[in-house]
Order: structure tokens, then C-alpha cells, then sequence
């Protein structure tokens, strides 16, 4: 894997920058615009070149095989975009990416220092590419959902391994200002829970209460206090939306998870077995053309049970591979429960499989931390 090796810089660059530019309109216009559908390529052929070693992975077997039955059902069923190779790519695109991570990572030795400050760019960028067309709403908190926050909120286990406290923090607080204007329910409930969690781990189970580290707590808390208290008016609507929740069935997801479970039981048994194909819940059969807004029923709509299978094993897997740290009391303990957090959150009430640059981030997360996991237990054994 020495060509994958040799251009990882390249590699993570080109991940990061496209991530970057995705929910911008740079992309839209001009030469720019081929931009998606070349990263998407480059990370097609790499991730075919790593797919040997990414096999050896912890769920190095589930992925090739849940890619591979992807592949299959993308090659059979007609693409709802209308190109079979862009859905052959796009649906296939964070398997490639875990692959690909693995290959990097577990042919590198760790570099603490460098990791941390590729982990703050990205976070930054993410932030800036977030802003960027709302600047004027940010100014003035006119708050309103915004599914690029995604991009910074998936970014949270990675920042949960940034060694320095002070920098950890301070790197939270730029999400969390993020987060907070977007609006997104589901990305407050990422938020709050992974912020609690990273908070017990640092002042509680590792009691580690550093003075800069508590400084820098307390600056970001009255800053973000005084930001709501300048327009106190706009805090409102966060808790609006979530007493809303009762009343629209958080934004009628109730109605589309109803509507999917029918359109599933009354499918012929084939396609209770094999799936229609992938982002196929918004297909021309149905009059809502939306998606489930929910991975589990996404998935065995899309891929059916087969796909669905795979798609457990992977949450087992990862649950499993959690208790273990935890019991251990590894230094990863806590960024894997937090990915996790991360992943059945967006699984439940929204997506990662229909958007897998969201889904990239923490496949490569997973295949960092393992890398990682090996590398700990190895320095134990010895």
C-alpha cells in the first residue's frame, strides 16, 4: 500500500478541502463545479487500491461486504439520479474512506502534535465553510437549520482526541457556536450529550482541572451568554423547536416513518429481501418525496434486509468495540462512545447513508481510533 502511503497527505487534504467546500455555492459555477465529482473519483480509485488492507480492519469485513452489496444493488436498480456511476460512487464513498484511513493510519506512527493541529484546521474550515453564506444571519442570530453544521458537529470525536485541554476546549466552543446557529434539533442533542460526556472524562474521570483549561470554560460560557443576551429574543427559538416536536412530529417524521413502513410491508418479497436501490425512499412511488429521514428504515427500504443486516452488524460492532475501552479505561474510551453518540443520533432522526461525506468522517474516525487501539494494546503488551 506504499502509493496510498505516499500520497496521504495529498489524500487527507483533498478529503478535508472537498468536505470544506461542499455546502458552499464555490462549487456550483464554472470549473468549480467538477470539483465533487473528482474527489469523489480520487477517493474511488484509492479506496480500491486500500481495499486488501482495509479488509484486516476491526469492521474491515462488515464494510467490504455491506460495500459490496451497495455496489450490487446500485449496478441493478436504476439510479433515482440518473447516473448509475455518480450513484455507484456517492453510495459506495465512506467505505472507501474507512479503507482508506485504515491504510494511513495503521502504517503511521502516531504524532500527537500533528494530529491536533490537522484535527483544529479541519474544524475551522468546517466552521468558516458553514458561515460562509450565512454570515448575515450570524450577525444578527437570525437563526435557521442548516444541515452543513454536520460537518463540524462529526467533527467532535476527533476533537475529543486533541491532547491539549486548552485547545480541546476552545475547539469545542467554535462548534458549539456553530451548532447553536444552526438549529438543528438533532444537532443540539449532538452537542449537548457529547459535550457532557467530554466534560465528565476531563474534570471528573480524569480530573484533570487545569487552570487554563478552566479559564478558557468559563470564557467561552460567558461569551456565549452575553452573544444570547445582546438578542435574548433568538435563544427562544431553540426551545421552540423542540416543544414544536410533539405537535409537527418533529417536522412530520412520525407521517414519512409511517409512510415508509407501509410502502416496506407491502412490497413484494424480493424487495423486502434485496432493496429498490439507493436514496429510493423518495422515489416516484410515493407522493411525499422524502426520505426516511431515519437510517434503519432507510437502509432496509433501500437495500432491504440483507443491507439491513449489515448495517446492525456495523452498530454491534461498534457497541461492542465501546464496552471493551470503557472496561479497559482506554484513553479512546470516550472518543469512540462520543462517535457513536454521533452515529445512532443521526441514524435515528436523520441521515448519514444518503450523505456520505457526513458518514466519511466518522469512518475515518473509526479506522484512526483502531489504529490507535492497536497501537495501545501493542505498547501494553510490551
Amino acid at each position: 500500500m506504499n502509493i496510498v502511503n505516499n500520497y496521504s497527505k495529498y489524500l487527507i487534504a483533498i478529503f478535508i478541502a472537498y468536505l470544506a467546500l461542499a455546502p458552499t455555492s464555490i462549487v456550483e459555477s464554472g470549473l468549480m463545479r467538477f470539483i465533487p465529482t473528482l474527489a469523489i473519483i480520487v477517493i474511488f480509485l484509492f479506496g480500491i487500491i486500500s481495499f486488501k488492507s482495509g479488509k484486516c480492519a476491526r469492521m474491515g469485513t462488515i464494510v467490504a461486504l455491506f460495500v459490496s452489496w451497495i455496489l450490487i444493488c446500485a449496478a441493478v436498480h436504476p439510479s433515482v439520479e440518473g447516473s448509475k456511476v455518480m450513484t455507484l460512487l456517492k453510495s459506495s464513498y465512506w467505505c472507501w474512506i474507512y479503507f482508506i484511513a485504515y491504510t494511513i493510519f495503521v502504517n503511521q506512527s502516531d504524532n500527537e502534535t500533528k494530529m491536533d493541529r490537522v484535527i483544529m484546521v479541519a474544524t475551522v474550515l468546517f466552521a468558516l465553510s458553514f458561515n460562509y453564506s450565512h454570515i448575515s444571519r450570524v450577525v444578527e442570530l437570525e437563526l435557521a437549520g442548516d444541515n452543513a453544521v454536520f460537518y463540524s458537529l462529526l467533527m467532535m470525536p476527533w476533537i475529543t482526541c486533541i491532547s491539549n485541554s486548552t485547545k480541546r476546549w476552545a475547539t469545542v466552543a467554535i462548534v458549539a457556536l456553530c451548532a447553536i446557529t444552526a438549529l438543528k434539533r438533532s444537532g443540539i442533542i449532538i452537542l449537548f450529550t457529547t459535550v457532557a460526556i467530554l466534560y465528565y472524562c476531563d474534570f471528573l474521570y480524569r480530573k484533570r482541572l487545569q487552570p487554563k483549561t478552566i479559564l478558557t470554560a468559563i470564557m467561552v460560557i460567558a461569551g456565549v451568554f452575553a452573544v444570547f443576551q445582546f438578542k435574548a429574543d433568538s435563544i427562544d427559538s431553540i426551545s421552540q423547536r423542540f416543544e414544536l416536536i410533539e405537535d409537527d412530529g418533529g417536522s412530520g417524521r412520525d407521517m414519512i416513518y409511517e409512510d415508509v413502513i407501509n410502502r416496506y410491508q407491502n412490497s413484494d418479497l424480493i424487495y423486502q429481501i434485496f432493496g429498490r436501490g439507493f436514496d429510493t425512499v423518495k422515489g416516484k412511488d410515493t407522493t411525499m418525496a422524502l426520505s426516511a429521514h431515519n437510517d434503519f428504515l432507510e437502509v432496509l427500504y433501500d437495500f432491504g434486509a440483507i443491507g439491513f443486516i449489515f448495517y446492525l452488524l456495523i452498530h454491534l460492532s461498534l457497541i461492542k468495540w465501546t464496552i471493551r475501552l470503557l472496561r479497559a479505561r482506554s484513553q479512546l474510551a470516550f472518543p469512540v462512545l462520543i462517535s457513536y453518540v454521533c452515529f445512532i443520533v443521526m441514524s435515528m432522526v436523520s441521515h448519514l447513508i444518503l450523505y456520505p461525506t457526513y458518514f466519511g468522517l466518522l469512518t475515518a474516525f473509526w479506522a484512526y481510533a483502531e489504529c490507535k487501539d492497536n497501537e495501545l494494546q501493542y505498547q501494553k503488551s510490551i
